[in-house]
């Protein structure tokens, strides 16, 4: 049975732990802890707060066994049971991390692009995760989509390096693709439907050819055209495609209001950088 002065002096490093702990000094809160603990090795406060501490420097399954022996000792400290199923989420996000990166060094991206959303699910404020989903995306040659991963993982963590590094790459990669058509309307407002919805899906889109139909009214003559990066062609494609295929074939054989880069073959669908910026 411990005495009063083993307590106090146990208390007394638990609450030197919890000091550093909000200072930020984790590692020398650990040790304070490991003292109380070596003083009273059954006190679930501080088997609580060692679980904690661990979780904060990422030792995740030491901090799951630390909330365990907590509970064992105290099943009603309720705060560790929640500690501990937050701690199990982050480890099981980080498995999925770590062999998201294994796959995509070994060059299966499809799997790892599985992997890392499932990190995401788990993680969703993961800046680590979100600058991995931005590199495979990436790769797949979704290049707007990966810029917002990379912008996503920077409003979490602003100094991130990597992530840094890897926006300022794709946005010079962006702003030297070529820009196609992949659909045409004869009613620009369509056009601008279709533009919103793909800015919607992560696509960046812009509206041509519509000055001769903002002078006859809403119908243009060269039909409003919804073009895209290249690398963004496809999906765009898929998307638009997805989007109207509940309307009827004859609902365009008049007025041929949608079309695909078939439409274009014997045109110059290119357009310069710059009217992105013109259409914003």
């Amino acid at each position: 049975m411990e005495t009063n002065e083993t307590s106090l002096q146990a208390e007394v490093h638990l609450a030197q732990a919890a000091a550093l702990e909000t200072e930020g000094a984790l590692e020398a809160a650990l040790l304070e802890c490991d003292a109380a603990l070596s003083l009273l090795p059954d006190w679930a406060d501080a088997h609580y707060l060692r679980g904690t501490l661990l979780a904060g420097l990422e030792r995740l399954p030491e901090a799951i066994a630390e909330f365990e022996s907590a509970l064992a000792l105290d099943p009603g400290l309720h705060d560790a049971r929640e500690e501990q199923v937050v701690a199990q989420l982050r480890e099981a996000a980080r498995e999925y991390l770590e062999s998201a990166q294994c796959l995509r060094a070994e060059g299966d991206n499809e799997r790892a692009y599985l992997e890392c959303r499932f990190a995401l699910a788990l993680q969703p404020e993961w800046a680590a995760a979100h600058n991995l989903h931005g590199l495979l995306l990436e790769d797949f040659g979704e290049y707007a989509r990966a810029l917002d991963a990379f912008h996503q993982a920077l409003n979490l963590d602003p100094e991130f390096e990597d992530a840094q590094q890897n926006a300022q790459r794709v946005s010079s990669q962006l702003e030297k693709e070529e820009l196609i058509a992949v659909a045409r309307y004869i009613n620009p407002a369509q056009a601008h439907i279709a533009r919103d919805l793909l800015i919607m899906e992560g696509i960046d889109a812009i509206v041509t050819d519509e000055s001769m139909g903002n002078l006859l009214g809403m119908l243009s003559i060269g039909g409003g055209r919804v073009m895209v990066r290249a690398s963004d062609a496809d999906r765009a494609q898929d998307i638009l495609e997805t989007a109207f295929e509940s309307v009827e074939d004859d609902d365009f054989e008049d007025d041929d209001d949608f079309g695909g880069k078939d439409d274009f073959e014997d045109e110059d669908d290119s357009a310069d950088e710059g009217d992105f910026e013109n259409d914003k």
